[in-house]
């Protein structure tokens, strides 16, 4: 097979030209233009197929910071960060309405790679002069980046447009919304397209190193059959995962979020950042970094992702590497030995984003945000073999393998007096390893635990139909065959 080594974070691809051929109208000169690219003549060798497979991956980091700052809005939710930022406190208690930009910017930070990747699917086969295998590769990468958008829009709106071609005129877009269960069979559909054709993680070249890989879609269809309730394939798909020999943890936590790691091996996939060349749109490293470091020369830090007091409440503060290394709650400047105390909120922020030694402006950052790592393999197992054999001991292993790792002792089965007890230690788990990672909503949602949650919290205004957002107001406005979900 050839090795097609061309670099995976370069930006330098010709998005104008792919979103020009990506749109179809009519022609009026018989006679095609010398020297321009046209829908006949794009799909043509190898490089201009690696740049529109390029575009899908780096869609998302390339819009402006506030679109892909969806998740941490999103996650404002859950509780387990805070806010005194008025223009979120909507978000973060239950009073947003269906024209809240922060909505609208999830709808648009998935359709916009989803229109990418339905491009490259609609040519991908008949393209030409492409080597074979990279075909294969391209059409299943493409698969597993629109299968992950769409499961975050599934999990978010529920029923949502699914539209699985490349769009060819105004009248395309006007489409329906779709019944969750067929969006779902999409998404298997797809990953399964992916797990056919992509590449173990050790077969690409390291210019290539992120693309998705074979591991990466067994996580995540795992990850969509544990929020299905299937958990049976959830236990055969993490345990061929864990059996592969690709993956395995990091032995130190902090480790995981150095900027030479985020293709290390535990990570099975992530969003790719490019912080060397340009500014990123890292949102998560600008609100999570503390705002009262501007005497140090810090630049572009909001300080609005500080851990709340029933997250830090839950850490061994003693013992727990997540905590002693990966949470801070003041500052020594180097070079004058100055100590400053973080004074927002409860003043204690997580690290996990932290890239001071490469820029004190952050908005240009190098570490990736991550959507799978080996931890969450573990613990998805675990999660889904409790359920298929109640207390099964290697459901206890897997836990403690992550709970080693953070420095801290086994959980044994004498300590554990359900099933359901041993879910929620799980749970408790994912709460800790996970945090500012984009993963605690979506376990509540899945667990049926959201409200209950949401609602103990002070000021919330937590109703049933807050479990859906709504269909943003300037889709409904824009497309009549739209409809709004309840309560909006």
């Amino acid at each position: 097979m050839k090795n097609h080594n061309y670099s995976f974070k370069k930006r330098h691809i010709l998005l104008l030209l792919i979103l020009l051929v990506s749109v179809s109208c009519e022609n009026i000169l018989e006679e095609e233009p010398r020297g321009l690219l046209s829908s006949s003549n794009f799909w043509n060798g190898d490089v201009n197929a690696i740049g529109a497979i390029n575009s899908v991956y780096t869609r998302t980091m390339e819009m402006p910071p506030a679109v892909f700052g969806w998740n941490f809005w999103f996650e404002s939710s859950g509780h387990d960060f805070g806010s005194n930022n008025n223009h979120v406190s909507g978000m973060a208690n239950g009073t947003w309405s269906s024209g809240e930009v922060r909505v609208y910017n999830m709808w648009r930070a998935s359709y916009e790679p989803i229109s990418l990747a339905n491009f490259v699917l609609s040519n991908i086969k008949e393209a030409t002069n492409i080597d074979p295998d990279l075909q294969l590769r391209i059409e299943g990468e493409a698969s597993f980046l629109r299968a992950m958008h769409y499961f975050n829009l599934v999990r978010i709106f529920g029923d949502v447009p699914l539209i699985l071609k490349e769009t060819e005129g105004d009248d395309n877009f006007l489409v329906s919304r779709s019944p969750v269960s067929e969006v779902y069979d999409a998404i298997v559909a797809d990953l399964n397209v992916a797990i056919n054709q992509l590449p173990l993680k050790s077969k690409y070249a390291t210019d290539d190193a992120g693309r998705a890989s074979i591991g990466a879609a067994q996580a995540l269809l795992a990850k969509v059959y544990l929020t299905l309730g299937d958990y049976e394939k959830t236990v055969d798909l993490t345990t061929t995962v864990m059996e592969s020999g690709e993956y395995s943890l990091e032995p130190n936590f902090k480790d995981i979020f150095k900027a030479e790691n985020d293709n290390g091996p535990e990570w099975l996939f992530s969003y790719a950042v490019n912080g060397e060349a340009a500014q990123s749109t890292h949102q998560v490293a600008q609100f999570g970094f503390p705002n009262n470091l501007g005497k140090f020369g810090f630049r572009r830090a909001f300080g609005n992702i500080w851990l709340k007091e029933p997250l830090l409440a839950l850490y061994d503060q003693e013992r727990d590497t997540r905590f002693t290394d990966m949470v801070w709650n003041e500052y020594t400047d180097p070079e004058t030995g100055e100590t400053v105390e973080f004074t927002k909120g409860t003043g204690y922020y997580s690290r996990k984003y932290d890239d001071v030694e490469f820029s004190k402006d952050m908005a240009f950052t190098r570490i990736n945000y991550p959507v799978l790592r080996y931890s969450d393999v573990l613990l998805m197992y675990a999660e889904a073999l409790n359920e298929v054999s109640p207390l099964n001991t290697d459901a206890i292993a897997k836990l403690n393998m992550v709970r080693n790792r953070a420095n801290l002792g086994d959980i044994t089965l004498s300590m554990v007096a359900t099933q359901e007890n041993l879910t929620n230690i799980i749970l408790d788990e994912r709460r800790l390893e996970f945090v500012n990672e984009n993963h605690r909503i979506f376990d509540l949602k899945r667990r049926g635990l959201f409200l209950e949650v949401a609602q103990q919290q002070p000021h919330a205004n937590f109703t049933e139909e807050d479990i859906l957002y709504p269909i943003p107001q300037a889709e409904i406005d824009a497309n009549p065959n739209l409809t709004q979900n309840p309560g909006y």
